[in-house]
């Protein structure tokens, strides 16, 4: 079996440590092998050896399903690799808290990345960082910032840490190429922290900030859904107003005017000028029947804004095959359908895409739909 456990584990055992081997082989001979692992399990869980207990956690589960210590497990029974699996990820639950709770986050994500629910992780991590009593600790906050952002435990402590660490500059990159990847769901608290962060530098600290750090956010600031933190974003899209118009970089269609479609797209959600921004995203989808992107953004902010309908008619109206909606931050077609309450629309167009699952899905829903009313 192989260790990670340290140096201590390949050096000359000390007397204490040369006892152990002798009471596992009186044991073997006296009770079997399966006391022998017991008791070796119990001294290395003692003495923090989580790598090696691991191992012993293996091996007890083969020999508990009949199989040799060793050697290839390909062709055993189903019923068999099924209780091998779940004896693996109780062993790495078993070996993984240990050693985060010991300060070593990396060696901890080896066992815990299949075995434990990374909001509980998360939530560990954020603990260590108050822990004064570990040592090395700008490691430690380079092993949790690296884990929470590129395994995508928690990007938005992830980004706090970069910030705190390396600045805005390294945090928009950090976004741009671990966050950007993920599900909407995930990226929208990091989108947070990146809004939050720049508000605090120019509005309320009255900082000045570089002009690519504002195109930036204001185009992350675009995921967040929280009223305080839009509210934050429409404060950075008016700071960009004032800038020179040739310093502000312009945005990707509809936000070519980036400024000033931000202070619409934001303000709209805000209540601000709805029917002058609806129709200013309407004209930009209009200039643009081609591209996919400006009807997109028309039918988020429907949707935000409590337009359901509408939103829905937008992506009713895309023709199947071309090139689809990208941002992740609209609802299915069939949860946009039961809030628009226009379930024909996409049964109508589910017919004509020849599209079954989508239809069985939209009625299946509308039928949860009633059932959940009638029990009102």
């Amino acid at each position: 079996m192989t260790s990670h456990d340290g140096p201590e584990s390949v050096r000359s055992p000390t007397a204490a440590e040369q006892a152990v081997f002798e009471r596992l082989e009186r044991l073997a001979a006296t009770e079997g092998s399966s006391a022998m692992l017991h008791s070796l399990a119990t001294w290395l869980a003692e003495t923090g050896r989580w790598h090696a207990l691991f191992d012993v956690r293996l091996l007890e589960a083969r020999l508990a399903c009949g199989l040799p210590p060793s050697g290839d497990l390909a062709g055993i029974d189903r019923s068999i690799r099924d209780k091998l699996d779940e004896a693996s990820l109780a062993a790495c639950r078993e070996a993984g808290w240990p050693l985060l709770d010991e300060g070593r986050p990396a060696a901890a994500w080896m066992y815990l990345r299949a075995a434990a629910e990374p909001a509980e992780v998360a939530a560990r991590l954020e603990r260590l960082l108050g822990r004064e009593d570990l040592a090395d600790r700008d490691e430690l906050r380079t092993e949790i910032m690296q884990l929470a952002l590129w395994e995508g435990i928690d990007p938005a402590l992830g980004l706090r840490l970069v910030i705190e660490d390396h600045g805005t500059c390294n945090a928009i990159t950090a976004y741009m190429q671990a966050v950007a990847r993920l599900p909407a769901a995930r990226r929208r608290p990091a989108a947070d922290v990146l809004v939050d962060h720049l508000h605090g530098e120019c509005i309320e600290r009255g900082s000045h900030v570089d002009l690519s750090h504002l195109h930036s956010v204001l185009g992350i600031g675009r995921e967040c859904t929280d009223r305080n933190r839009i509210a934050k974003a429409l404060a950075l899209a008016d700071y960009g107003r004032g800038a020179p118009e040739d310093m502000l970089m312009p945005g990707e269609p509809p936000f070519t005017e980036l400024a000033i479609a931000s202070q619409k797209f934001f303000g709209a959600q805000l209540g601000q000028g709805v029917d002058a921004a609806v129709a200013y995203f309407e004209a930009q989808r209009d200039c643009s029947p081609d591209d996919a992107a400006p009807a997109e953004w028309l039918a988020i902010l429907l949707w935000r804004i409590g337009r359901a309908k509408e939103s829905l008619r937008i992506l009713l109206s895309r023709t199947p095959g071309s090139d689809g909606f990208s941002t992740g931050l609209l609802p299915s077609i069939v949860d946009l359908a039961v809030a628009a309450d226009d379930l024909p629309a996409v049964l109508d167009a589910c017919r004509t895409w020849n599209d079954p699952v989508t239809f069985a899905a939209a009625v299946a829903a509308h039928q949860n739909f009633k059932s959940c009313q009638k029990l009102r």
